[in-house]
């Protein structure tokens, strides 16, 4: 995810510093027709009003794209002054999973290590309490013996013994079953915390899975966005060089390509970490598949 949001601040400075190139064209070009008295001062004055503020947003995006690398450093383990890029040159939807979510739900109640351990813990109380009812088995000894002699002119004869000694437990058994009865309190909580925790893993599921859709369909809309942005633009810049439109469409023009080129690279990167968080929810990705045979060099 540190990685998609990085590649996302990459794409956004390159939206930026095209801009930021756009907008000083802009105001050479409203400098030039003011010059030669074609255009008017408050073009000039809009204009350079633009290109001030592209300039923020580029800063702005640099400086966030520099956290950006220092994040992803710190995670890989590496020196985090190193600027580290992704290979990536554009952000692309990641289509990672394609499944029904009741099927993930049912998968991730299966294979969730988490969920594995509270049922491990409920097995460990209940042996635990069971172990307490022992103190309760009684103690069974049997013997068996022979008398009397044969030198006498008698037979051996034989006797069978069998004693049977009932404990009563801790402090005549009261002392057991107060422990019996909170062993089985325990046991009670801890089913309560994993009926809990699996409601709220088939809620990260449904919720992660809603996300990606919705980014899907916001991917989708923001293409439509951009094609039709780009187009407006190259109207308005048409327009205003035959005299029928202002150089204040120019700019509103120039501000919704922008603008769409950002939500398109937001909406894509919301759509790939949807579908990782979905991967992991769902127990299909784990803290150990993830991390297996990967080595951290000290």
């Amino acid at each position: 995810t540190n990685y998609y949001q990085l590649l996302r601040n990459k794409v956004e400075v390159d939206i930026y510093k095209t801009n930021l190139i756009d907008r000083k064209a802009q105001y050479d070009l409203t400098k030039a027709r003011y010059t030669v008295g074609v255009g008017t001062k408050f073009d000039v004055y809009r204009a350079e009003a633009e290109l001030a503020k592209a300039k923020q947003q580029y800063i702005t995006a640099f400086n966030t794209i520099r956290i950006s690398q220092a994040k992803l450093a710190n995670i890989m383990g590496i020196d985090i002054l190193i600027p580290i890029y992704p290979a990536d040159n554009m952000v692309v939807e990641k289509s990672l999973l394609d499944c029904p979510v009741e099927n993930l739900v049912e998968y991730a109640k299966s294979s969730r290590k988490d969920l594995e351990a509270e049922r491990k813990r409920i097995e460990a109380l209940k042996a635990a309490r069971t172990g307490l009812y022992t103190e309760f088995i009684p103690n069974i000894n049997y013997a068996y013996a022979s008398y009397g002699t044969a030198r006498a002119g008698l037979y051996p004869s034989n006797a069978l013994t069998l004693s049977v000694s009932a404990p009563l437990g801790k402090n005549l058994g009261a002392g057991t079953i107060t422990q019996v009865k909170a062993e089985t309190e325990n046991i009670k909580a801890a089913q309560m915390a994993l009926t809990q925790k699996t409601r709220d893993i088939e809620e990260s599921v449904i919720t992660s899975n809603q996300n990606s859709l919705s980014a899907k369909e916001r991917v989708e809309a923001s293409k439509t966005e951009v094609f039709a942005s780009g187009k407006s633009l190259e109207s308005s810049i048409k327009l205003m060089n035959a005299g029928i439109s202002t150089f204040l469409d120019v700019i509103q023009a120039q501000g919704l390509k922008v603008n769409s080129q950002v939500g398109l690279a937001e909406n894509i990167t919301d759509y790939n970490i949807a579908q990782v968080q979905l991967l992991f929810d769902s127990g299909i990705i784990s803290i150990d598949n993830v991390l297996n045979g990967y080595q951290q060099t000290p």
